[in-house]
C-alpha cells in the first residue's frame, strides 16, 4: 500500500453526483429569478469551484442573498438532489479495501457539510473522518488545512485523490502525493497541469494504484 493516509474529494471521486448539483442550482436560480443565459448549464463554475462561491462570484449576490440562494439549494438538495448521486462502480470496494489494509481514509471536499454527511449517510460508507465546506473554510486549501490538523495527518504518508485541479493542487501545497482521477468532472488536462502524480482513469486503475 503507497499511502497510509488517503484524502477523498467527494463530487466526482466517490460519487457521481453532478445530476443533484445541477439540478439544486437551477432550482435556486429559478425560484430567485436567475433564469437569464440558464447559469446553471455551465456546471464547471460550480462542480469543483462550489455553489457557495457561484453565488457570489458569477452571481454576483449579496451576503443576504448568497443565504438565500445556499437555503433554497440546499433544500432541493435534501429533497431529491441526494438520490440522484450514486457511488461510481466499484468505490465503495476501494474504501473499504483502504481501510482493510490499514490506511485512514478521510473525506475532504468543499461540498457543504451538511449534504456531504447525508450523502455519506445514504451511500452507507465509513471514512475515518470527513472534512467539508463550512462558512471559513470554502475552498479546498482551507479545508485539508482544517483535516490535517483535526486528523493529526502527516503529510509525507499521505495523499489528496480527486477529480479538478483543485485537488491536486491542495494536496501538493500540503506536501502530499496530488492523485487525479478522469473519470469525474474534471479534465486529464487540468489535471496534469496541476501536476498530478498519478492519474486514473477509472476506479480499478485507482485501486490497483492505491493498493498497489
Amino acid at each position: 500500500m503507497r499511502f497510509q493516509n488517503v484524502l477523498m474529494d467527494f463530487d466526482g471521486t466517490v460519487a457521481r453526483s453532478g445530476d443533484g448539483i445541477i439540478n439544486g442550482v437551477k432550482y435556486a436560480c429559478t425560484q430567485m429569478g436567475y433564469t437569464e443565459g440558464s447559469p446553471w448549464e455551465d456546471w464547471r463554475r460550480y462542480i469543483g469551484p462550489t455553489v457557495y462561491r457561484f453565488t457570489t462570484d458569477i452571481l454576483g449576490l449579496s451576503e443576504e442573498g448568497r443565504d438565500q440562494f445556499m437555503a433554497l439549494y440546499t433544500d432541493y438538495y435534501k429533497r431529491q438532489g441526494i438520490y440522484e448521486g450514486p457511488l461510481y462502480p466499484g468505490m465503495g470496494e476501494l474504501i473499504a479495501g483502504l481501510r482493510a489494509a490499514g490506511a485512514k481514509v478521510y473525506v475532504c471536499s468543499s461540498k457543504p457539510e451538511e449534504l456531504t454527511l447525508l450523502c455519506i449517510d445514504y451511500l452507507k460508507l465509513a471514512f475515518d473522518g470527513v472534512g467539508a465546506m463550512l462558512p471559513g473554510r470554502v475552498k479546498k486549501n482551507e479545508v485539508m488545512d482544517w483535516c490535517v490538523r483535526e486528523f493529526s495527518i502527516d503529510p509525507a504518508v499521505s495523499a489528496m485523490v480527486g477529480d479538478r485541479d483543485s485537488d491536486v493542487l491542495a494536496g501538493k501545497q500540503h506536501g502530499m502525493a496530488g492523485i487525479g482521477v478522469s473519470y469525474g468532472y474534471g479534465t486529464e488536462e487540468e489535471l496534469r497541469e496541476a501536476g498530478a502524480d498519478f492519474i486514473a482513469h477509472t476506479v480499478e486503475e485507482l485501486k490497483n494504484y492505491l493498493l498497489g
